[in-house]
């Protein structure tokens, strides 16, 4: 949030914002196993105190799954409270926050071989993330947004090839976003 000087000189806080939305790249990485993916994600936010937000997100990766000679989508759908300890003010526009969210993702893969029938498998399991926000407003409204996080599954999912464990998602994946935010 950014003050505004009225014309007497002192400075005067502008109102603050009740709802932002966001539009980021983003990046997966499994921890101990086969999980990348690249996508992107939309979310909402809405303000419920001064540095207290709640939050819906949706996002979409792709990847592949080598050993399983297959390619990989995932969904995630989550809500949940992001909290902004060190907000921008002027002349300072960097700030810092933490978001915790949990919902549902839904892995899918599907396996094409030469010679043989394609495979279609999905499956939704529940997911938890926590994310480290770091934002630059470069304009009033408009900030650049980047997030370092980690998802942790609520279950394993096992890929199986011709009736054997291929391979298993792991529990943990690695989180990255980059992106903008647009506050009103």
């Amino acid at each position: 949030m950014r003050g505004v000087a009225p014309a007497d000189g002192a400075a005067r806080p502008e109102a603050r914002p009740r709802a932002a939305f966001d539009l980021s790249a983003s990046a997966a990485l499994g921890v101990h196993g086969n999980a990348a993916g690249l996508g992107g994600e939309i979310g909402a936010r809405w303000s419920v105190a001064r540095s207290l937000w709640l939050l819906g997100l949706g996002s979409a990766m792709l990847g592949d799954m080598e050993v399983a000679q297959a390619t990989s989508r995932t969904l995630r759908l989550s809500a949940g409270a992001a909290w902004q300890p060190i907000a921008a003010r002027d002349p300072q526009p960097f700030g810092l926050g933490l978001a915790l969210t949990i919902g549902g993702a839904r892995h899918a893969l599907n396996r094409t071989v030469v010679g043989v029938a394609p495979v279609n498998a999905d499956r939704w399991i529940g997911v938890g993330a926590l994310r480290v926000e770091l934002t630059w407003w470069f304009l009033r409204q408009t900030a650049l947004v980047s997030s370092l996080g980690a998802e942790v599954a609520f279950g394993a999912t096992h890929v199986l090839v011709d009736g054997r464990t291929a391979e298993t998602i792991p529990l943990v994946r690695g989180l990255l976003g980059l992106g903008v935010r647009s506050q009103f």
